[in-house]
């Protein structure tokens, strides 16, 4: 394969993702409007597991974040688990890198797990409301 097909490849392959990534958050959204978003059961296990630091932002969780969630590997289970404690705490913590998003999904805040994947929330007031995960290429 030559090295223009492999590019011309690769962006389409790119632009399918961000396609498909961004129809799951339109779909996301839609469940966020329909209606409060509920509390999740792991929520209160995140807050118990921060002892006694202080919490600066309670969290609730769509459906579809906790179906999400489930496809992940232990490991990256692990790290999300860790991610949310942080930004429980410190929505600002420089290491969850948060920032708000442009274009296609202004309005909406995303925050690092690693390097490739992320958490895109939703503020309603003081609660933050995880919609769905997805890697960084999946929006870029």
């Amino acid at each position: 394969m030559d090295a223009d097909r492999y590019d011309a490849d690769r962006a389409e392959h790119s632009s399918i993702r961000r396609q498909l990534f961004l129809r799951e958050v339109r779909e996301a959204e839609a469940e966020y409007v329909a209606g409060p978003a509920r509390e999740c059961e792991d929520v209160e296990e995140l807050i118990a597991d921060l002892g006694r630091a202080r919490v600066a932002v309670r969290l609730a969780f769509t459906p579809r974040f906790g179906r999400r969630t489930r496809r992940l590997t232990a490991l990256r289970q692990a790290l999300l688990r860790a991610a949310l404690r942080r930004f429980a705490v410190d929505p600002r913590d420089p290491v969850l890198r948060t920032h708000g998003l442009l274009g296609d999904l202004d309005g909406s805040w995303a925050f690092a797990v690693d390097d490739n994947l992320r958490v895109l929330f939703r503020w309603d007031g003081d609660v933050a409301t995880p919609v769905t995960l997805g890697t960084h290429d999946g929006v870029d």
